[in-house]
């Protein structure tokens, strides 16, 4: 029967059997069966695992919502007023959002990840993933200002429960981006400063 249990429940000695059909099917399907039970077990560790890079979602093609970032820009214009990359001071109130490995990668919008930008840089990293010299430069701005932002410091324990080990985690994450090969960007094509169209005057 289709809907017949695949075991017996014996209540006076308060075990179960396994049926002889269902112990030869599991016998000879245990390798499919041990697959699709990491695999399960392995996307419920990315969702409750913050921070991780969602391979498994990745490859199934689930679908991401791209949040505004409207509120990691108020919380990153209190503290800081040049841009991450090219260090020019940034235009009141117009500071872009950056994440710094990629959000088409990492698919969350940490605070440990996100950096307060130019409208030139932001527009010349696109989604590429920035140079190796800038990763110190995060792991520094992150160390010195986890006290003074509190939800900086939350988003560093989401990064890894050990407040001594979201050091390893950051690189770990920027390494394994590279390694997919991700694109990246060269230092001079980041800081390539776009210029302004012409503008021509009727004579």
């Amino acid at each position: 029967m289709p809907n017949e249990m695949f075991y017996e429940r014996k209540y006076r000695s308060r075990t179960i059997s396994v049926r002889p059909e269902a112990l030869l099917f599991l016998k000879k399907n245990h390798y499919y069966l041990e697959k699709m039970i990491i695999l399960e077990w392995a996307r419920f560790l990315e969702k409750v695992n913050l921070g991780m890079p969602m391979l498994i979602s990745k490859i199934e093609w689930e679908k991401f919502e791209r949040a505004g970032l409207v509120w990691a820009r108020k919380i990153l214009e209190n503290k800081f007023h040049n841009c991450f990359y090219c260090n020019e001071p940034l235009p009141i109130k117009k500071g872009q959002v950056d994440h710094f490995i990629p959000w088409t990668y990492i698919h969350n919008n940490e605070l440990w990840n996100l950096v307060l930008t130019c409208s030139e840089c932001d527009g010349n990293k696109s989604s590429f993933l920035a140079p190796d010299e800038f990763l110190k430069s995060l792991a520094n701005r992150n160390s010195k200002y986890r006290k003074d932002i509190p939800e900086l410091e939350k988003s560093l324990l989401r990064l890894d429960r050990e407040p001594k080990n979201w050091k390893k985690a950051l690189e770990m994450h920027y390494r394994e981006c590279k390694a997919r090969p991700f694109p990246m960007i060269k230092v001079e094509d980041l800081l390539k400063r776009r210029s302004k169209p012409k503008r021509f005057t009727l004579t």
